[in-house]
């Protein structure tokens, strides 16, 4: 029986570990997407014309406020593990049932927070989308050369 319980543990903390990898993986994609853009978007606010810029700005600046949340969400993660560190290296057996109870509420709002800050992260990159694909036809319907 407790052979079975290890492989479980073992099996457990690998989904843990491919998810948290995942999470990074994503995150990392996204904020390249927004560094991306920034870059590109904001040097070529020196070559267009000015209504052509009125696209790029707002995706300059969702870009800017993405990578903020995507920022914040990477910290968060590290002081969770950092924290999981502490509680493993015996700390959690010296907590009384309050600062558990507190440690779960604490952890159950930096999820939360963490979930709507990758929502966000999802909602903003659509209207960035959106913001291409209408510079896109613009330049394209109503401008022969930028």
């Amino acid at each position: 029986m407790e052979d079975l319980d290890a492989q479980l543990r073992a099996v457990s903390e690998k989904f843990a570990d491919r998810t948290a990898q995942g999470n990074y993986a994503l995150w990392n994609a996204l904020l390249t997407m927004d560094a991306i853009f920034i870059t590109v978007f904001t040097a070529g606010l020196a070559y267009v014309e000015q209504s052509v810029q009125w696209f790029l700005l707002p995706t300059i600046l969702l870009s800017i406020i993405s990578a903020g949340f995507l920022i914040g969400n990477f910290r968060a993660s590290r002081d969770n593990m950092k924290y999981h560190g502490i509680l493993a290296g015996g700390r959690v057996f010296e907590m009384s049932e309050e600062e558990r109870a507190a440690d779960i509420t604490r952890a159950v709002s930096t999820h939360d927070r963490m979930s709507r800050r990758e929502a966000a992260v999802y909602s903003i990159t659509i209207v960035q989308g959106l913001f291409i694909v209408a510079l896109v036809l613009y330049v394209a319907c109503f401008r022969h050369a930028i």
